[in-house]
């Protein structure tokens, strides 16, 4: 999903050190839209993404987000502070965030039924990032988000697919193995 909205809004640079690093195996980059307060609700997002000379500081929380232990880095979606108090319009800014920084937390949460997808909240307290960790441009966050809700739809489906697949191998396997009273398998006596 992240490479396909560095593919879709850059930077050239961004493209330039993370596509073909994620095309080939090398680099696993994590995504944090979720909050726990508001879900999806991207427009509701609470985290912020507060711009600081040659800097960005980013602070809230995260919640169901997968694979950080194994990303490189986390593009994280924040509000950009300040457009409540003026009435404007809300922007956005997206940011690759490395997941070991300095003021970002992080706990797995329990997620029942889903095993073999980690699960993490994050917690982000005046986290440093460069300002070349944007992704798309600085209040253009919603941008980069677009490409990849698709791509997310298609990975969904695709881990539904194979868990079924999975439940299914299983209980065949059973079926031609657990046998009842030394008989047959119960899979011979049953329709499973």
């Amino acid at each position: 999903m992240d490479a396909r909205a560095l593919a879709s809004v850059g930077p050239a640079e961004a493209q330039a050190r993370w596509l073909e690093r994620i095309a080939s195996g090398q680099s696993q980059l994590a995504t944090a839209v979720t909050e726990p307060q508001v879900g999806h609700n991207v427009f509701r997002s609470e985290t912020t993404v507060r711009r600081d000379g040659e800097r960005l500081i980013l602070n809230g929380v995260k919640g169901v987000t997968s694979g950080i232990e194994s990303a490189e880095r986390i593009l994280v979606l924040g509000r950009v502070p300040g457009e409540r108090e003026a009435g404007t319009r809300a922007q956005f800014t997206t940011v690759l965030v490395d997941p070991h920084a300095q003021g970002l937390t992080r706990e797995e949460l329990p997620m029942g039924g889903r095993e073999g997808v980690r699960q993490w909240q994050i917690v982000l307290e005046d986290v440093e990032a460069p300002l070349d960790a944007i992704v798309g441009a600085e209040g253009q966050g919603l941008l980069t988000l677009w490409p990849f809700t698709q791509v997310e739809r298609i990975l969904t489906a695709a881990l539904c697919v194979g868990s079924a697949r999975a439940c299914v191998s299983r209980a065949l396997a059973r079926a031609r193995e657990r046998t009842i009273f030394g008989r047959r398998p119960i899979g011979a006596e049953q329709a499973v």
